[in-house]
């Protein structure tokens, strides 16, 4: 099995070698605002799942006001995987295949604009799930 993904311009490309261990989507206002969307898709895997092919040198990052990180290519601008601990958190646009999971997780739904509509399926948050936190 392999994955592959890159930034808009290119620069950075990496693939996958292993299954991914699930996708979620945010609706935070930080995801929002960053994404320019109403809501944020990512996908997580393990720490040796994620190979970078190039782009090390591309990478630029942003503390936010709440302390968190993100990646970014310094040169499309385009969201970057992070590094959060024991995974990596990929945003689902950078996936040029199939991850072969599907969002079972929607998170900060109750920071969600007013005019996104969540649709049926997967588990509701209000904020992170309690399993996430107490992996942390």
């Amino acid at each position: 099995m392999e994955i592959k993904g890159s930034c808009l311009c290119g620069a950075y490309r990496f693939s996958i070698t292993e299954p991914m261990e699930m996708m979620s989507t945010c609706y935070c206002s930080v995801c929002r605002k960053a994404h320019g969307t109403g809501q944020a898709t990512f996908v997580a895997c393990s720490k040796t799942a994620l190979q970078l092919e190039q782009g090390e040198d591309v990478v630029s990052d942003f503390k936010t006001q709440l302390g968190g990180t993100r990646n970014f290519c310094k040169n499309c601008g385009s969201n970057l995987p992070v590094d959060a601990g024991e995974r990596f958190i990929i945003p689902a646009g950078l996936l040029d295949d199939d991850p072969g999971v599907d969002t079972v997780i929607h998170i900060f739904v109750a920071s969600k604009a007013p005019w996104v509509h969540i649709p049926d399926g997967g588990t509701q948050h209000d904020e992170y799930p309690p399993e996430w936190l107490e992996e942390n």
